[in-house]
């Protein structure tokens, strides 16, 4: 949004193009913006801006884990949780698509279940529920 004047919002596959364009564009700000406020410890104004952009772009598995990410620096280990969940179950999806790509899937998936089973484990005390 903020990288180019020229915004598509619009989901309609004629410009599917120039959406995909603008959230590679908002990407590359949202990871400055990560790195700019995690250097200043500024957690809650991070996990704001990507909750915000769930609005959005809300089937981008990376922003979801970016926000799953700064709630753990937050402490919100419980939202946390239930986000990378929703990754989990987005990626489960993805696995049904035909011509989904099995093995980027299934590494992401795995770091996922481990990044959801470290915070039952450790900060919820749910040892039975890690994933």
């Amino acid at each position: 949004v903020l990288s180019t004047r020229e915004v598509v919002l619009s989901r309609s596959t004629e410009v599917s193009s120039s959406r995909h364009q603008t959230i590679r564009s908002a990407k590359s700000v949202y990871n400055l913006l990560t790195l700019v406020l995690s250097t200043l410890r500024q957690y809650q104004l991070l996990s704001t801006i990507y909750e915000r952009a769930m609005k959005f772009v809300n089937q981008d598995e990376y922003l979801w884990q970016q926000f799953a990410l700064s709630l753990v620096c937050r402490g919100k280990w419980l939202r946390a949780a239930r986000v990378l969940e929703q990754c989990i179950a987005a990626e489960r999806k993805d696995l049904n698509h035909p011509g989904g790509e099995l093995e980027a899937v299934s590494a992401n998936t795995v770091m996922h279940h481990m990044q959801a089973a470290v915070l039952h484990m450790e900060h919820l005390g749910q040892n039975d529920a890690g994933s």
